[in-house]
């Protein structure tokens, strides 16, 4: 969580052949027909027949991403779901054609975000800012977890590791790979994904991931830097140096100047 994986999907769903939706929860192995029926707007008699004649869960589950895409008039689906970073192996086992796509990103940034996540809330139908104060330690250790089960698959011919830095700074280049999987090309749009209009971008229907409908923001990757104390830094540098290190980034001057 936390990582950038609501903008990524953004940007793949603004690929005119993709249609990558809401959170639907389905790899981690939880149905909520009520749930996917509201953020997917799919009926929930539809989704009861999927279930019904589905010969298994994995047929559900691409019967009912298959519909998504469909009514998007898209070739390919892309699902994005946080905690799929914990269900790698049966994904990768029981869907054959799936690329997984582990999202990494500056383990100071998201840290960061997780303390102080979900940032808005929905208050009579107006976004309202949310007071959230996790603890940091707790934060780091929901990076570490997520980004070290990730980790397991690395090298898997169907794993690709994409930084949340480079995406947003040169999107085209950090997707161009993953879609030359599918046979497609870079879309100009993917570029633009704040000026898509649907209902699965509405800040309002999911006021967590606001920042997600706004035009891309480089300068996000180092927000970090401002809203950390050096000895914050200090303990995510330690904890995680063997991830920070693998991803190629560096410790902070000033937190590791403070240390000594």
């Amino acid at each position: 969580m936390r990582s950038g994986t609501t903008l990524a999907r953004v940007i793949l769903d603004s690929h005119p052949q993709i249609a990558c939706g809401p959170e639907s929860q389905l790899f981690c192995g939880r149905f909520e027909e009520y749930a996917l029926s509201r953020k997917f707007e799919i009926g929930r008699g539809e989704i009861r027949r999927m279930e019904r004649t589905s010969p298994s869960f994995p047929e559900f589950v691409t019967r009912f991403l298959v519909a998504h895409a469909d009514r998007d008039q898209a070739e390919f689906w892309a699902e994005k779901t946080p905690g799929n970073i914990h269900h790698v192996g049966w994904i990768l086992e029981r869907f054959p054609n799936v690329t997984f796509v582990h999202i990494v990103r500056d383990g100071r940034a998201v840290v960061n975000s997780i303390r102080t996540w979900p940032r808005h809330r929905l208050v009579g139908g107006k976004l309202v800012p949310n007071e959230t104060r996790r603890d940091v330690d707790d934060s780091i250790r929901m990076w570490l977890s997520a980004v070290e089960a990730g980790l397991n698959f690395s090298g898997h011919p169907r794993v690709v590791e994409v930084r949340y830095e480079d995406f947003v700074r040169d999107p085209e280049a950090a997707f161009t790979p993953i879609l030359a999987r599918l046979g497609l090309a870079w879309d100009p749009e993917m570029a633009r994904p704040h000026e898509a209009r649907s209902s699965s971008r509405d800040p309002r229907k999911f006021p967590s991931n606001v920042e997600a409908t706004r035009p891309i923001d480089p300068s996000a990757a180092t927000r970090w830097a401002s809203e950390l104390t050096p000895e914050e830094i200090r303990r995510i540098e330690e904890r995680g140096a063997h991830i920070q290190e693998r991803f190629g980034y560096p410790p902070d001057r000033v937190s590791t100047t403070e240390a000594r």
